[in-house]
């Protein structure tokens, strides 16, 4: 049975060796500046691939990456900085995309990796396994993804609730992540993250979050040691980090954003200038990020209390 399986895994992983054809997200925009949670002036473009995660699995990949008008990769700053992507439990990576497509405006490479019945915690390294793929197949030649990313550009991992979870053992396992972001989610009691230091932590939930509530995020954050930044998003609940949330999941949330474009920008304003601070060692986001001076937040804690 295993013979057959790595037969046909092989042949989809030939076929896939190129990601098929890009599909076009969002078009370059010039004018754009990417500031105050604005999407930034690249286009975006998806290729979707099979990687081998295990002898004998396999998992996909979604690969957001700026791209000029014809979905090919822009290759003026390149090679790009990765954020690496966690989906919620039982919750699919397409419905993180809105985000994922406004962090690759902006310069960066988002991989999101699939997991078994949509639960991170059951593959949690499967989005390592995505980032040496990636990393193999943008430094071959042949690859139109050529050159989109090296290992002399940082990793940042990121995870919404149960996928937040993993992301903690994904930062603990690979020291060369140098950034963590939990959205509406605080690290598992069995993670010993107090030992983990010397790398930045950003953790956010919603206002109205009543999956992960600010006090309980808050006491998961108080964990870490070393530089982390704490805030809460103004009336944002737990599934507005998602699209297309369902009755059932609402039924277990607090109050929906009422205007959640304008909730979400202020959500990317932070997230923008932390990413920019971490991985690409902007002063300037450096600056905001020390302050704290964002629209739309109701509690802004810097460092962890350790």
């Amino acid at each position: 049975m295993k013979i057959w399986f790595l037969i046909c895994f092989s042949a989809l992983f030939v076929l896939s060796a190129c990601g098929g054809a890009p599909e076009l997200l969002l078009s370059p925009a010039a004018q754009q500046t990417g500031v105050e949670g604005a999407r930034g002036p690249y286009g975006v473009s998806m290729r979707r691939w099979m990687f081998q995660a295990r002898i004998t699995e396999g998992a996909q990949v979604d690969v957001l990456y700026p791209s000029d008008a014809q979905g090919e990769l822009d290759r003026t700053k390149a090679p790009y900085p990765v954020v690496l992507f966690i989906h919620g439990g039982l919750v699919r990576a397409v419905r993180y995309r809105w985000l994922a497509q406004h962090i690759a405006s902006r310069g960066y490479v988002v991989l999101m990796s699939s997991h078994l019945a949509d639960l991170a915690l059951a593959q949690s390294d499967n989005s390592l396994f995505a980032l040496d793929d990636f990393r193999k197949r943008t430094s071959n030649r042949q690859s139109p993804l050529y050159g989109a990313h090296d290992t002399s550009q940082p990793v940042a991992v990121m995870g919404h609730s149960l996928g937040g979870v993993t992301s903690v053992t994904d930062w603990m396992v690979r020291k060369e992540i140098k950034g963590l972001c939990l959205l509406g989610a605080w690290p598992a009691s069995s993670d010993p993250i107090e030992i983990e230091a010397t790398r930045s932590v950003l953790s956010l939930t919603g206002q109205h979050d009543e999956r992960s509530t600010p006090a309980r995020v808050l006491e998961g954050f108080q964990q870490f040691k070393g530089e982390g930044y704490y805030a809460v998003i103004d009336d944002m609940n737990h599934f507005d980090w998602t699209d297309n949330a369902s009755a059932s999941e609402l039924a277990t949330d607090g109050p929906a954003a009422k205007d959640l474009a304008q909730s979400r920008t202020h959500a990317q304003h932070v997230i923008d200038s932390w990413l920019d601070m971490v991985l690409k060692n902007d002063s300037a986001a450096q600056k905001l990020i020390e302050r704290g001076a964002f629209k739309g937040i109701s509690s802004w804690t810097k460092g962890a209390v350790q």
